[in-house]
């Protein structure tokens, strides 16, 4: 996809469920390769994972061949692995921010954002499935300044609020939008 890039958060060190959620696998798959698959089929080449610094060497031996960019303050909050995200994409005309937890996320889900998107240059693309918002969301260029200008305090939803850029909200037909896996349970229920 012409000039669309995309951030894939993948820094947390996933305490709840007892190892990083980039680590995670569905089947043969780890979550990381599944979403990066995911994002290339819709054309999208230039993809950036966030990771810490204690993921570094697995990501270059198990990761598909992608940048990266570590978080050297992982426990701040997912804002300052968006804002390393959008400093890395300043050129771009939009940013798709997914979760490295969300790996059940359809392909065509993320088509249909990007669909919406490209008819919407300047606002902020969120799915929806059954009223419910999730991710992964698009963020256009005219939010990346702002954002990378915030307080260091906000929270990224925050950001998104203040901008005052339109969010269109896009019905998906994807429960996976809102599936975050953050527990062992959560990961037994999903296939």
């Amino acid at each position: 996809m012409k000039n669309i890039s995309a951030v894939i958060l993948a820094a947390g060190s996933g305490k709840r469920i007892g190892t990083p959620k980039l680590k995670l696998k569905i089947g043969e798959d780890y979550f990381v390769n599944l979403i990066v698959s995911k994002i290339k089929s819709t054309g999208i080449e230039n993809i950036l994972c966030i990771i810490r610094e204690a993921d570094k060497d697995w990501f270059k031996k198990f990761a598909p061949p992608v940048s990266y960019a570590v978080n050297s303050n992982p426990e701040s909050g997912m804002v300052h692995s968006v804002l390393l995200g959008i400093n890395h994409f300043k050129d771009s005309s939009a940013i798709v921010i997914f979760p490295v937890d969300h790996p059940t996320v359809k392909p065509e889900t993320l088509a249909s954002l990007i669909k919406v998107f490209s008819e919407n240059t300047s606002s902020i693309i969120k799915p929806r499935f059954k009223n419910q918002s999730g991710h992964p969301i698009i963020i256009p260029k005219s939010l990346f300044d702002f954002a990378l200008n915030s307080s260091g305090n906000d929270n990224f939803k925050t950001i998104i609020q203040n901008s005052n850029l339109p969010v269109i909200f896009v019905k998906v037909d994807d429960e996976g939008i809102l599936k975050n896996i953050n527990l062992k349970s959560d990961l037994e229920n999903i296939s």
